[in-house]
């Protein structure tokens, strides 16, 4: 079995929750191939109604939260990624890496192209927080996730795996066993699909489409509660161990 099917290693068997009846995302013209997947999207779930209304319920136990949450974007929303961390660090895997899955919005591309270094003053200055961020690569366009396909569109979901990250309370951050999972999950993926790990390949929603995912001059997806310099010494961390148990005993583990 190869990385793009059936529950990744990482993933306890309980926890990988797909339907290919139920689920539209698990229809055979979402299949991809290895090669088409360039990047990884990383996007906060959002604290929304129906993740207050858990939180209400079941106060402190985190894990029955993660759970309950899961089990609601599999069965109720449409727009979801590959994977979610919940805050107890679960990870949660909603259809094999094969199937593309609704996570990013591909539209407002014609806006999106004024995002580009070289045209930087013709965009308000509200909007310009992303190219602070990100001084490279050129435009918004020029990353690998909105590189054209064969048939010449641009579909970020189609390029990248998408992970979503159980979003905090009001006033409280990402938890240390997020970040935990979240650094052993992008290395995996960035060693088992030859993704670069760098910004240009590892980002967020709000980095990806910047139209869409900032607010008020600032991005939300995430937004500044998110420890990335944090998450990247974990990364570097993970590859280094990677690296060493590939060296002993293969890519995808003992024949």
């Amino acid at each position: 079995m190869t990385i793009l099917e059936g529950r990744i290693d990482l993933v306890q068997p309980d926890r990988a929750i797909w339907n290919e009846r139920l689920d539209p995302d698990l229809s055979p013209d979402r299949v991809r191939d290895a090669e088409t997947i360039v990047g990884i999207i990383n996007h906060t779930t959002g604290y929304g109604v129906g993740l207050r209304r858990l939180d209400q319920r079941h106060g402190e136990d985190a894990r029955t939260i993660d759970g309950a949450y899961a089990r609601r974007m599999a069965s109720i929303l449409t727009y979801k990624a590959t994977f979610m961390i919940g805050r107890t660090g679960l990870l949660f895997q909603f259809a094999p890496l094969k199937y593309r899955t609704h996570h990013t919005g591909g539209g407002k591309q014609k806006r999106l192209a004024a995002y580009r270094a070289d045209v930087c003053d013709d965009i308000p200055e509200h909007e310009q927080w992303w190219h602070l961020r990100y001084p490279y690569p050129p435009g918004v366009l020029d990353l690998p996730v909105w590189a054209p396909l064969p048939n010449g569109k641009r579909s970020p979901n189609t390029r990248s795996v998408g992970i979503d990250w159980l979003a905090p309370r009001p006033g409280e951050s990402y938890t240390v066993e997020q970040y935990a999972t979240g650094a052993r999950l992008i290395a995996f993926l960035c060693d088992g699909l030859n993704i670069p790990a760098d910004p240009l390949h590892v980002n967020d929603h709000s980095a990806v489409h910047p139209i869409d995912r900032s607010r008020n001059g600032k991005p939300w997806d995430f937004d500044s509660r998110f420890d990335w310099p944090g998450l990247w010494r974990r990364i570097r961390h993970e590859i280094k161990g990677w690296q060493e148990m590939i060296d002993k005993q293969g890519p995808w583990g003992p024949e």
